[in-house]
């Protein structure tokens, strides 16, 4: 009879202390965004939604939050969801370039090509050492069929991922090269 008490007693500690530790320890808008961007590169989509949109609560001027939300919502396919909420973070910091990359992607991803490329141009025209928008204006110029843009614009990329030694980045420039007719 002990020893079934005792088993049980174990279980049900088992129970409350793994729902203690898969709550989340976040405190305030910054543990929240951290929490986010870390479930984002695991890709946990969802879970990193969650953690921004609490950040943003506690801090509705959190630019990064809103951006890494937009980035978020886009790796779900919520391309909607990504454009406003990186509309939000550009309307809080206008000059920074990130949220333009992943406003771009959903542009193009809903088959809205011109502010797509809109976009991207103006993430470069805020930071053109950003490879990532290079690489997104390169994709949309190969579907557009714009192939010397599209091969003008991968090999930026392509460059700038080699200064920053992003080997992934390098890599992707190149398979989109291969893809150039």
């Amino acid at each position: 009879m002990k020893k079934v008490l005792l088993t049980g007693l174990t279980g049900a500690f088992l129970v409350v202390l793994f729902s203690f530790c898969a709550q989340s320890f976040a405190e305030n808008s910054q543990d929240y965004y951290n929490e986010g961007v870390e479930y984002l590169k695991q890709g946990q989509n969802q879970n990193a939604v969650d953690s921004l949109q609490k950040a943003v609560e506690l801090d509705p001027n959190y630019a990064e939050a809103y951006s890494a939300l937009g980035a978020a919502y886009r790796a779900m396919d919520k391309y909607n969801e990504a454009i406003d909420a990186c509309k939000k973070a550009i309307n809080i910091v206008p000059d920074v370039a990130d949220p333009y990359v992943t406003m771009g992607s959903a542009y193009y991803m809903l088959g809205k090509t011109q502010e797509a490329i809109n976009a991207c141009k103006k993430a470069i025209k805020l930071n053109p050492q950003m490879p990532e928008a290079y690489l997104g204006l390169a994709n949309i110029y190969l579907a557009s069929q714009d192939y010397q843009q599209a091969r003008n614009n991968a090999l930026k990329a392509k460059d700038l991922f080699e200064q920053k030694g992003i080997q992934e980045g390098v890599r992707e420039a190149e398979d989109l090269l291969r893809n150039i007719p």
